[in-house]
């Protein structure tokens, strides 16, 4: 992609994922501040050029499969039933659909699928496991738990930034890929002392 259609694009999605994210509880920065760690984390973890590209990308439209899911159980204080719990994990294969629509997204659209898998294999939507999860979706999965984390929810407080690098240590092994979380945090913490 030229660099002016990338330019382009870029801008577009951007557009996208403010809109996407309208109904939820992220300022309009955050899709592209997770998309910038999303960045340093894809290159730092030996990622080529236009893979970092489509990295931003599914950073950008992961979730756009939330369009699908209704807005009472996205904005649900309380603990979900099972039914919506099943709603809520569609939407992963629903972003897949969405993004596979868009020219030149497919890497970005599988990437999303597999954002909600788990290190050990107990995430959505098809419990993959360890290095059979994508090395962009282990990315995707630390990155935007991270954000989220920082973020104010209708069933939790938003973490401090230490709260939430801890909480991404204690979960390395279980839910993220523990290497990939040990380079988020010495990004994390060189963008600190800066």
């Amino acid at each position: 992609m030229t660099g002016n259609q990338g330019k382009e694009l870029w801008q577009t999605l951007t557009a996208v994922s403010t809109v996407i994210g309208c109904h939820d509880l992220f300022d309009e920065s955050y899709p592209v501040r997770m998309a910038g760690y999303a960045r340093a984390l894809g290159a730092a973890s030996g990622m080529e050029q236009e893979e970092v590209e489509q990295l931003e990308y599914a950073a950008l439209l992961h979730d756009i499969g939330q369009i699908k899911t209704r807005e009472t159980i996205l904005k649900k204080p309380g603990r979900l039933t099972r039914q919506e719990y099943l709603e809520v994990q569609a939407h992963p294969i629903e972003s897949e659909k969405i993004i596979e629509m868009m020219p030149n997204l497919g890497w970005a659209a599988q990437w999303a699928r597999w954002r909600h898998e788990w290190w050990d294999g107990s995430g959505y939507p098809d419990r993959i496991a360890g290095e059979a999860i994508p090395l962009p979706s282990r990315i995707l999965a630390v990155v935007d738990s991270f954000g989220a984390m920082l973020s104010e929810r209708p069933y939790r407080q938003a973490l401090e930034k230490t709260e939430a690098l801890a909480e991404l240590k204690l979960m390395a092994g279980i839910q993220f890929d523990p290497a990939v979380v040990e380079t988020f945090i010495r990004i994390m913490s060189a963008e600190t002392e800066c």
